[in-house]
């Protein structure tokens, strides 16, 4: 699944797509709801795609879309736990068709980077794929943009946020995008500009549940407690599986003066979710804001992180920056 890593740039550039104007419709319709990174925007690409493979077989394009569309429904079907096999294996494929049609494609070797990083678990490996796809032509937004959420999962933030930066003036629209700059702000205490990047991306997705939660949290950095209650509760009419709404708005509570009723909110919390979920993972955080260390360290074992990124954004936290300090944490707020 990639080979021991990419082969040496040898001048070649990257071969322009000669898509005829139907099936060049039909690939930016494709990115669009791509872009869109919902079940049912990518599912919806997956058809465009098919048929520009159909209109196009030689053509690098579809192959590489397709890739990239089963590729992220590996992740979004699996709620972030291990990749799931069948829309691995099929990414896995269409990448494949794409670097035959083309090797020195930046589309090919973005996929192909994509599934590195995604079955094989080796971002440097995946790194090296991604920065030869910009060699290759570094006006391929998607490239950029998926080389800086990789850097940002790596906690790596000014780097991610110069090639999210680079992907968000190349490509404009794109939610994703947005919604990694808003992260990676948030992690660098940068909270006017975090607050800025998610209203962006919710703009582009109203439905965007990371965002909601960076500008709720960032708000209550700011010391805007009513911006970041109203952003909290949007949650869940958003999404009614997320756990994270009366945590969150518990914690807030906590942490603007409501410290007795934010407590019980915490305490309640902690009893009806015993098996773990990430609404303990916030209430952990309350319980750092109301200064109940020894609480949060009891709980915090009990959260069962979907995938080792989540640890990674947790040691990168301002909500944990007052016990930062605090042996007790060590392991807690060390990125991986």
């Amino acid at each position: 699944m990639g080979g021991g890593g990419p082969a040496p740039v040898r001048g070649t550039p990257a071969r322009a797509s000669a898509l005829a104007p139907e099936a060049d419709r039909l690939y930016r319709l494709g990115r669009y709801y791509w872009q869109l990174r919902t079940l049912e925007g990518m599912t919806r690409s997956i058809g465009y795609f098919r048929a520009v493979v159909a209109a196009a077989p030689d053509d690098v394009l579809g192959f590489a879309g397709l890739a990239d569309a089963y590729a992220e429904l590996a992740e979004y079907r699996c709620d972030g736990g291990p990749p799931c096999a069948r829309e691995t294996a099929l990414a896995a494929r269409y990448a494949a068709a794409a670097l035959t049609r083309d090797p020195n494609a930046a589309a090919a070797l973005t996929s192909q980077a994509r599934i590195i990083d995604l079955a094989d678990g080796d971002p440097d490996r995946a790194d090296a794929w991604y920065r030869r796809a910009i060699a290759a032509d570094p006006r391929y937004a998607i490239a950029h943009e998926w080389r800086g959420l990789e850097l940002l999962s790596r906690g790596r933030l000014t780097a991610a946020r110069a090639e999210l930066t680079h992907a968000a003036q190349l490509e404009p629209v794109a939610t994703v995008i947005y919604a990694g700059l808003a992260r990676a702000a948030f992690y660098q205490r940068d909270y006017r500009v975090a607050l800025a990047y998610a209203r962006e991306a919710i703009a582009l997705n109203p439905r965007r549940v990371e965002s909601l939660v960076v500008i709720g949290l960032a708000s209550e950095e700011l010391g805007r407690a009513s911006a970041a209650r109203t952003a909290f509760r949007r949650l869940a009419a958003v999404d009614a599986d997320v756990p994270d709404e009366r945590a969150l708005e518990a914690a807030l509570s906590v942490r603007a003066g409501r410290r007795t009723p934010g407590l019980r909110a915490l305490d309640a919390i902690v009893r009806s979710h015993p098996r773990g979920d990430y609404a303990l993972l916030d209430a952990a955080l309350g319980y750092v804001a109301a200064g109940r260390p020894a609480t949060a360290l009891r709980l915090l074992p009990r959260v069962r992180f979907g995938y080792g990124l989540s640890r990674t954004w947790l040691a990168l936290d301002p909500r944990l920056d007052p016990v930062r300090r605090d042996r007790r944490f060590a392991s807690w707020t060390r990125a991986d």
